[in-house]
């Protein structure tokens, strides 16, 4: 849009309404329609309105003809249409096309400090609601340590309650082991699900290293308990059967299931057979 008819060539007279532009809202005709060009390209259907001081660009106009656009805080280029698409790790934030807008979404709009701390998830286990507060207050100091940040939002996230009840349905283990299924899904989610855009898990984006997953297991496989604790007799046994429901949260083991003494126990010395599941 332009309010020098000077630099229109293919110029046509037509009446295209009226436009507001300027903080005092100033009202200017649509009166025609021209070509503006230089030696390396030309932008078709520039209107022409006479009360217009400026000239006035529009950047989806400009990338309908293949374009790109590179704003700075003092300037703003029109590039050749050759130019490859910039990897994904340079790219922070995108917004989609709505017609002639670009829209953010502003559930990526989150600086990169609070990404990790939003994303990565913890559970809490209680036996009474009235521990809520306690913990409330240990999870938030540990957040503000950890991101040197102020929480200010905690969300409730249903997803990890869905893939708990997905995995507890999957698995021949009765309803009684859901917070060990609630547990293997928080721990999953945060080593395995990438967060876009930027191409990360959320356990990268809150320990700034790429989380190590060549030890994860079928969740209610059989495995086999090495028993390490206490003295054994000379013949006794020195191995139990039982089940993998889960990954410690103070310490490198696995949580499993002993069928022998009916409860859940951790043990680094596990060894899972994942072709086997419980029966």
């Amino acid at each position: 849009m332009t309010g020098n008819i000077s630099i229109l060539s293919n110029f046509r007279h037509f009446n295209g309404g009226y436009v507001v532009f300027g903080t005092d809202s100033k009202e200017g005709s649509i009166t025609g329609q021209g070509t503006v060009s230089n030696e390396r390209m030309s932008i078709e259907r520039v209107n022409y309105v006479k009360e217009l001081d400026i000239n006035l660009m529009s950047v989806s106009q400009v990338c309908d003809q293949k374009h790109w656009m590179l704003f700075t805080d003092k300037e703003c280029f029109v590039l050749s249409p050759c130019l490859n698409k910039p990897p994904l790790e340079k790219i922070l934030l995108t917004a989609q096309r709505k017609d002639n807008l670009y829209v953010l979404n502003m559930n990526e709009f989150t600086p990169f400090g609070s990404v990790s701390c939003s994303l990565f998830s913890w559970v809490y286990f209680l036996r009474t609601k009235d521990e809520t507060a306690e913990i409330l207050k240990s999870y938030i100091l540990r957040v503000e340590n950890q991101s040197n940040q102020k929480v200010k939002v905690i969300r409730i996230n249903r997803t990890l309650i869905e893939s708990a009840r997905s995995t507890l349905a999957d698995s021949k283990l009765p309803l009684t082991f859901w917070a060990e299924a609630v547990g293997t899904a928080c721990y999953m989610r945060n080593r395995v699900l990438i967060v876009k855009p930027l191409n990360k898990t959320n356990y990268e984006l809150g320990f700034k290293r790429v989380p190590y997953i060549g030890f994860l297991k079928p969740f209610e496989c059989l495995c086999t308990i090495l028993i390490s604790h206490g003295v054994l007799p000379k013949l006794g046994v020195k191995s139990e059967e039982g089940y993998f429901v889960g990954y410690s949260s103070q310490s490198k083991a696995y949580r499993v299931f002993n069928s022998r003494t009916r409860s859940v126990e951790e043990s680094a010395n596990v060894e899972c057979r994942e072709h086997i599941t419980c029966e």
